[in-house]
């Protein structure tokens, strides 16, 4: 019965005058009374719990129709009320997340139609098989001491489930109620096989708190969260209209109506308290027939029953079935290591279990053979148009320095020693990289599963990477590619610290390692990986950015509480600190017009090359933040806060800034700067700071763009992007995921935010 409306009443007012109450509803829907002129829910109302007038304290709630200092029963606390966030529009998922106006609360989502099985009830989702509240169909309330089972009021539940309270519940999987009634399971914890467990059991799948068969679940079908649409039942883990051979549709389920007790024999014929369902007939007293064990109330065939093999609920895996008894894998799999596969296809057990076929193999016939596009040789499968062991034919060894193209040894050029390439960080190269580009080889250069690649750093043949560590208790290393095929040439650890960007210059590698009082700065051999020499320095636990070396002398960040220090190579000595530098994170100096310029906080500083000393400073409005100085001689531009601005070197003064969302660092070409700027690629003039052209990607652009080849450059997470610096139109977009860009030998090298190294060749 619909309830009168306010503004219906306040309009009689009008014309046969109305005193200052409010009018009286003539009847209230369940669960709602009247108290006071009102309705009420006396399971929730804080100023009626229980009862009218009942009020609950400050502190507590009403739940259940009883003060509480928290919730009960699933729900949670919103203001004074419990509320069930997964079915309420107003309280949608969370507190005050309301659905929009015709939309409903269904799984803690909003939605405009309520999923797989369940029944709009006004504003509300329900399962009319189980709500004492909507029993059937929205208007049927069950009356006071029934409860709802199989879409039927009545005083006792249908098998399989039980009565608690004044709902029909299956305590084999409810988590409020596992085992028993009210036993809740705890938040982290799911309700398998009538017990409280961190997994569940038996073939079922966790989906949030409840152990599920996605084989036949219409809310979750097939995978988690996947609701059938109305009208479709969930058969073998798939969204149909109708169900399979030797199931029946019953409702919003496929069903085994010859041994559902539920539904025995046909749609809803529920057998009674203490019969089992076998051959479609209901049997009293637990008494199955011949082969058949009872197994809660249905009749189990244990030699046959996926679901119940050599004894109760004991489950067969999605892999298995269930022969003579025990669970084992399908016609045509072997078990190995306990998992079921095609031993005649599987590259990890080919033929046999335990036989792994190599790099570059496939597994056909039950025997390992090489893919297409590789060559035997020496028993290797290898790609000749890449291999230095194995350039174009067998045997062809490329020398040192050299890299294996299109099947032909050539000597590598074009390095990108440092962070934006070259001291003056431009991130510009001189390598003619031209798109499109073909994914060459990937490596993973990460020993801890979801660590950030480094920014490669390419001298020669070898790329140079590690992985972003810092207060992790990993041990920091660098590992070193081959440019060729991406295969690890040498790796180095340090003993203690945390993980810094390298720079390699005239076959060398530099990289700082803080570790307190063990800050060191470390050179390596680049095509070897053995350590030539180390350096003390000061630092606490710092992340250093690369190092930058100018002639005959290496400038990097360090120091206890921050500076700037500068060794000479020749003679490994300290040339000088300056210490008066704030301490900061990540940043890298650069050089150009005979200054050495760092960058910290919000001061930007121009050092004297040979003394360290401060030839001027610029106060930046805003701090920056893990960023570097890019110039190109006239100017240093800088990101900080989110801006990006100019400072003129002749003059120290800030020429111009410009607002935006600006991360990491710019590049400089050809009198236009490059910054990356709400994931979005914005081209500058360089002199006035004017927008020149704007370019989108996929929206989500936000690593350094480096130019080469013509063209600019940029990445996001998901993806690499070239622009074409004369057009302006997007040329190319990778297959793989972005990262920080570097380049050298015709090849464009990526490192994920995933931990792996990607190397694309250009296009001849």
């Amino acid at each position: 019965m619909l309830r009168p409306t306010w503004s219906v009443a306040l309009a009689s007012c009008f014309v046969l005058g109305c005193s200052s109450d409010p009018p009286v509803p003539t009847e209230c829907v369940t669960p709602s009374v009247s108290c006071a002129g009102g309705c009420v829910d006396l399971v929730a109302d804080p100023a009626n719990c229980g009862a009218c007038g009942h009020r609950c304290g400050d502190s507590e709630v009403c739940s259940d129709g009883t003060c509480l200092l928290d919730c009960t029963g699933g729900s949670t606390r919103c203001g004074g009320r419990c509320i069930d966030v997964e079915h309420d529009p107003a309280h949608c998922g969370a507190c005050g997340v309301a659905c929009a106006d015709g939309e409903v609360c269904a799984n803690g989502k909003c939605s405009a139609s309520c999923p797989g099985g369940t029944l709009r009830c006004g504003t509300r989702c329900v399962d009319p098989l189980f709500d004492p509240l909507h029993c059937g169909d929205c208007a049927t309330v069950c009356p006071a001491g029934q409860v709802c089972g199989a879409g039927r009021c009545g005083v006792e539940c249908g098998p399989p489930s039980t009565r608690c309270g004044d709902r029909c519940v299956d305590l084999r999987f409810d988590p409020k109620s596992c085992g028993a009634c009210d036993v809740s399971c705890a938040d982290t914890e799911v309700c398998s096989s009538g017990a409280c467990r961190d997994a569940c059991t038996g073939g079922t799948k966790r989906c949030g708190s409840k152990c599920v068969d996605s084989d036949f679940d219409p809310f979750h079908c097939g995978a988690c969260d996947n609701a059938c649409a109305p009208g479709q039942v969930c058969a073998a883990g798939v969204c149909s209209v109708s169900c399979g051979v030797g199931l029946t549709k019953c409702g919003t389920r496929c069903v085994d109506a010859a041994n559902d007790p539920l539904n025995c024999g046909g749609c809803g014929r529920t057998c009674i308290t203490g019969a089992a369902c076998t051959s479609g007939l209901h049997w009293r007293s637990g008494i199955c027939g011949e082969g058949r064990k009872l197994c809660g109330s249905l009749c189990a065939d244990t030699l046959t029953d996926d679901r119940n093999c050599g004894g109760c609920y004991v489950f067969c895996a999605t892999d298995r079935l269930c022969n003579a008894g025990a669970c084992v894998c399908g016609a045509g799999k072997t078990s190995c290591g306990g998992v079921c596969t095609n031993v005649t296809t599987d590259p990890k057990n080919c033929g046999l279990c335990g036989v792994a076929c190599g790099v570059n193999e496939e597994c056909s016939s039950g025997a390992c053979a090489c893919i297409s596009g590789t060559t035997k040789c020496d028993g290797r499968c290898v790609r000749t148009d890449r291999s230095p062991t194995d350039c174009g034919t067998c045997g062809t060894k490329c020398s040192a320095g050299q890299v294996c193209t299109r099947g032909v040894c050539a000597t590598a050029s074009a390095s990108w020693p440092s962070m934006g390439n070259d001291v003056a960080h431009t991130g510009v190269s001189t390598v003619a990289l031209k798109p499109p580009l073909s994914l060459q080889w990937t490596t993973s250069v990460s020993s801890v599963a979801g660590a950030p690649a480094r920014p490669s750093v390419i001298d020669k043949n070898r790329v140079i990477s590690g992985i972003q560590t810092y207060y992790s208790g990993v041990v920091p290393a660098l590992r070193a590619l081959d440019l060729s095929d991406g295969r690890e040439v040498w790796s180095a650890s340090f003993a203690t610290g945390y993980s810094s960007y390298p720079a390699v210059y005239g076959g060398k590698v530099y990289v700082g390692n803080a570790a307190s009082s063990s800050t060191k700065l470390w050179s390596l051999d680049a095509d070897s990986g053995s350590l030539a020499w180390t350096l003390p320095m000061g630092g606490q636990s710092d992340v250093y950015w690369p190092p930058i070396v100018v002639g005959t002398k290496l400038y990097t960040n360090g120091g206890t509480y921050g500076g700037l220090y500068c060794f000479d190579l020749s003679t490994l000595a300290q040339v000088f600190f300056n210490g008066e530098l704030e301490q900061v994170d990540e940043w890298s100096p650069a050089s150009a017009a005979g200054f050495i310029f760092s960058l910290t906080k919000a001061s930007l500083r121009a050092h004297d090359p040979s003394t360290g000393t401060v030839k001027w400073k610029v106060t930046l409005p805003t701090d920056t933040d893990r960023t570097a100085p890019v110039t190109d001689g006239t100017r240093v531009y800088v990101i900080g806060g989110t801006w990006l601005y100019a400072v003129d070197i002749a003059t120290a003064k800030l020429v111009w800034s410009v607002p935006g969302a600006y991360t990491g660092f710019p590049a400089v070409s050809s009198s236009t700067v490059f910054g990356v700027s709400g994931g979005s690629l914005l081209a500058r003039d360089a002199a006035t700071g004017t927008l020149q052209w704007a370019a989108g990607g996929d929206g989500a652009l936000s690593y350094p763009p480096i130019v080469a080849g013509g063209y600019v450059w940029v990445a996001s997470d998901a993806a690499v992007f070239a622009f074409d610096l004369v057009t302006h139109v997007q040329t190319w977009k990778s297959p793989g995921p972005g990262g920080f860009l570097s380049v050298g030998s015709d090849r464009l090298l990526v490192a994920t935010s995933t931990g792996t190294v990607a190397a694309y060749l250009s296009a001849p």
